[in-house]
This record gives structure tokens, C-alpha cells and sequence, in this order.
């Protein structure tokens, strides 16, 4: 079954297309790279599978949700999808264990204890867990992409769309960062792109 469903995407920006007519499926549990030269869409095809940007023309079918301008359906897609972005994206004014446990407190509802609990494991996991009461700008670059890769898998997602994860980090770093991206997939079987 397809975690992902893309038929014939197109996304312009003013007279600029930016996709034209991607088509594609990914299975659940598929590893998926998109490769391609910078402003080739990467990007945005990747922004528009979590609505972040809104196509124009095409389908896009995320865990059986077609992504249309229906809000409920927007907001059942990223319920289920995490990103890990290009920048991080983390808050600077919260730590570490705060980043990852905003979500899991706001949207799904858990338990401040809960989601500290959690959110300490997915620390264990990323291999930073006495990172925790740091702020993002006391963290290396590849350490707050660990960070970013845990606030992403704090949702228990079934999908996880990542933009250029390694961008701006040393090669050793980005071996590191690649290496546990490899080992999530394995480990839970999420869906990567």
C-alpha cells in the first residue's frame, strides 16, 4: 500500500513552474531519495506533501487523505507526517527537551510527564540524551539536527519528509546524521522521503 500518492503535480509560482507534473507513489515503510540540482523543486515537492505549499493541479494522497483546501484533512495529514527541515527550526528560547515535547503537550494532548519521558528516549535514540536541558545555540550544527530528527519523531509518525537534512554539515557529521536516519527507517519501519 502507498504511504504517498503524487499524480501529475504541477506548482507554480507566478509565471515560474516550479512542478511539472511529478507522479509517483511511495510505499509504507519505503525509503525515498529525490535527488536533483538546487531549484529543481525538491523543496517545494516536499512542502506540498505535508501542505505546507499548496498545488495548483494534480493529486496528492498522504495515508489515503487527499490533501484538497479542507482543513480536517490538512490537519489529519500532519498528525501523521514529521519534517525535519533545512534550518532545524527549533526555538531558540526553549531547551532541547522542551523543543521535542511541545508538540506531543499541545497537539496530542500528552501529559508533560509523558511526553519528557518520551521525549528523553528519542534523546537516547539520536544519541544526545544529556543534551537535554541545553538551549539550540549551546549545540554543534549536527547536534541540533539531532534534536530536529526527534521533535520529528515525537508524533510517532508514519511519515517522515526530510528537506536536505545534511545541508551545512561536516562529512563526518552528516555520516552520523545519514547513518541514524538509516537506522530509524530499519528500526521503525517509517516511511522516509
Amino acid at each position: 500500500m502507498s504511504i504517498i500518492q503524487s499524480i501529475d503535480v504541477k506548482k507554480w509560482y507566478g509565471d515560474f513552474q516550479a512542478l511539472k507534473g511529478i507522479t509517483m507513489d511511495v510505499a509504507e515503510g519505503e525509503v525515498l531519495v529525490i535527488c536533483g540540482p538546487s531549484g529543481s523543486g525538491k523543496s517545494t515537492f516536499i512542502r506540498c506533501i505535508n501542505r505546507l505549499e499548496q498545488h495548483q493541479d494534480g493529486q496528492i494522497i498522504v495515508d489515503g487523505i487527499e490533501l484538497t483546501n479542507d482543513l480536517k484533512n490538512i490537519e489529519a495529514i500532519r498528525s501523521e507526517v514529521g519534517m525535519v527541515f533545512q534550518s532545524f527550526n527549533l526555538f531558540p528560547h526553549l531547551t532541547v527537551l522542551q523543543n521535542i515535547t511541545l508538540a506531543p503537550i499541545w497537539v496530542r494532548k500528552k501529559s508533560k510527564s509523558e511526553a519528557e519521558e518520551k521525549a528523553m528516549e528519542l534523546l537516547e535514540r539520536v544519541g544526545i540524551p544529556e543534551q537535554a536541558d541545553k538551549f539550540p545555540g549551546q549545540l554543534s550544527g549536527g547536534q541540533q539536527q539531532r534534536v530536529a530528527v526527534g521533535m520529528a519523531l515525537a508524533g510517532n509518525p508514519d511519515l517522515l519528509l526530510l528537506d536536505e537534512p545534511t545541508t551545512g554539515l561536516d562529512v563526518t557529521t552528516q555520516a552520523h546524521v545519514l547513518e541514524l536516519l538509516n537506522f530509524i527507517a530499519k528500526d521503525t519501519g517509517t516511511s522516509m522521503v
